[in-house]
């Protein structure tokens, strides 16, 4: 039976993401369903790809859009429709929404309905300036556009959903306030939904029923399933599982950029006589603003390390080092100034900065133990049977993998007292674990049929890019409608800049 599909697609700008809508609304058509694009015309005044609202950007992303649905050949094959669809009652909740929260907290808490608004503007500042405790009364401008940005999706896809009543509606993300909106949309009026995203290699994307991918009791589950329901056999499971934490090892660009292929140095200053404790962060950007993450042991990783530091300073008998997350290189917010800060104030205590090449792998092998917050390191560890601890949130919390602790002074306990030591048989069962870790993040997810992943922003199809089909796209009649498009753009741009500020 044909089905009524509704995509929330605002977002063409980036690579990959948008090329994933396309690969998802050509299978649909294919199967004879009948496909609805809610899209953006520059009505947003901020969102990710665009946060100042920069025109150029605006009419990329418009000009992106209509090229892809070009290069596919199904523009004439889905009904279009502007995401913007307000009564005027709607018009007045915006309107009398607070939109100049006085700190951080009065800001995370702000909702409407179900709609969680406030975290979801608190991810998309902390995603923009790269600071996990950002101040409001410094961002009130990007605050207030992102507040009405994601009110007016929220309740647009509301009166979209109610007056098109899809069997199925597909959304990107779903953590950053525009996105989230939608999705918040979506789950209050029980509206079966699917949010993409990039899958743990190559040439997949992964699909999350009815909740954004950060879940993290979805995802917790999703792991045992992938691995239960494989109708492939044990000794295959684990080649592939082994085969992932392999590959990241030796550098291979996965789902994301390799953070370790250009780390060539040996930790060759690691005293052997002592016990070597690592620290393995994470940056602190893309799960502050979720629900669920939230560490129940420390206000934040640097609090953490601080108090360990500080709790071990008198043991000479340890060395305790952190590798600051490659993902923080160049980065100054308060979780790099505040590391900076600890530089030199123990003796036993060491930093290796975030740009240092020396190799994250041969550290964790010369450690008798890690420790992480969530990092990756941790299952890694795991899987190279090294001793690992976990003092925070992870996907692989519930995998045995790790020794987990559930306050500050059984961290230090089980480290002054070699509790992090195990025996053979604990080391092989939690690399076993570690491997269905490995083995979801090879094996979940779609392979694209339609494009071709070469890269990580690069997708092709029949071996053209969107970028390729722009410089063979210069007939007399696309010029003429691409500036009449321009100029309607741009009188639409100048009204929101100028009446911005003007009640709804």
């Amino acid at each position: 039976m044909n089905q009524k599909i509704l995509f929330f697609n605002p977002y063409c700008y980036w690579p990959f993401h948008f090329e994933t809508d396309l690969e998802i609304i050509k299978h649909h058509i294919e199967q004879g369903d009948k496909v609805t694009v809610l899209t953006c015309d520059g009505d947003l005044s901020s969102c990710e790809p665009n946060p100042n609202h920069n025109l150029s950007i605006c009419l990329s992303c418009i000009h992106r859009r209509h090229q892809g649905f070009k290069l596919l050949k199904i523009s004439n094959k889905v009904k279009f429709l502007n995401l913007v669809n307000l009564s005027k009652s709607d018009r007045k909740v915006i309107t009398n929404f607070p939109k100049y929260p006085k700190n951080l907290h009065e800001l995370k808490s702000l909702f409407l309905n179900n709609f969680d608004l406030g975290l979801a503007v608190t991810s998309s500042l902390i995603d923009y300036i790269r600071e996990p405790y950002p101040n409001p009364n410094n961002h009130k401008e990007f605050i207030k556009q992102n507040i009405e940005s994601a009110l007016i999706v929220y309740l647009s896809v509301i009166n979209h959903i109610k007056k098109h009543k899809p069997d199925k509606m597909y959304i990107f993300n779903g953590r950053f306030a525009p996105l989230r909106a939608a999705m918040r949309a979506a789950q209050l009026l029980s509206i079966n939904f699917d949010v993409h995203e990039r899958a743990g290699v190559q040439g997949k994307y992964s699909l999350t029923s009815n909740t954004y991918p950060h879940d993290l009791k979805t995802k917790k589950v999703e792991i045992e399933s992938v691995w239960n329901n494989s109708k492939l056999s044990e000794l295959e499971k684990i080649d592939i599982g082994s085969r992932w934490f392999i590959e990241r090892r030796l550098g291979k660009d996965q789902g994301w950029h390799s953070f370790t292929a250009n780390q060539n140095k040996l930790p060759d200053f690691i005293d052997k006589n002592k016990i070597n404790i690592v620290i393995f962060n994470s940056s602190q950007d893309e799960f502050e603003a979720i629900s669920g993450w939230e560490n129940t042991i420390y206000r934040s990783q640097n609090q953490g390390i601080f108090k360990l530091a500080q709790s071990l300073q008198n043991d000479k008998r340890i060395d305790l080092y952190l590798r600051v997350h490659p993902n923080l290189s160049k980065i100054t917010n308060s979780q790099t100034k505040a590391i900076d800060k600890l530089k030199g104030r123990y003796s036993n205590f060491h930093i290796i900065d975030a740009e240092d090449t020396i190799n994250s792998y041969d550290l964790m092998d010369a450690a008798d133990c890690v420790i992480t917050f969530g990092s990756t390191m941790g299952v890694e560890a795991a899987f190279y049977e090294k001793a690992s601890i976990l003092a925070g949130h992870s996907l692989y919390e519930d995998l045995n993998t790790c020794f987990q602790v559930n306050c500050h002074n059984q961290l230090v306990k089980t480290i002054k007292n070699n509790l992090i030591y195990v025996n053979e048989l604990s080391k092989k069962n939690q690399k076993n674990n570690a491997i269905k870790y490995g083995f979801y993040m090879e094996s979940n997810g779609l392979f694209f049929t339609s494009f071709q992943q070469d890269g990580i922003f690069k997708m092709s199809y029949n071996g053209l890019t969107l970028e390729d089909t722009v410089s063979l796209d210069h007939s007399n009649f696309n010029r003429i409608t691409r500036r009449i498009s321009k100029i309607i753009l741009l009188f639409k741009y100048l009204f929101i800049m100028f009446f911005k500020n003007v009640k709804l």
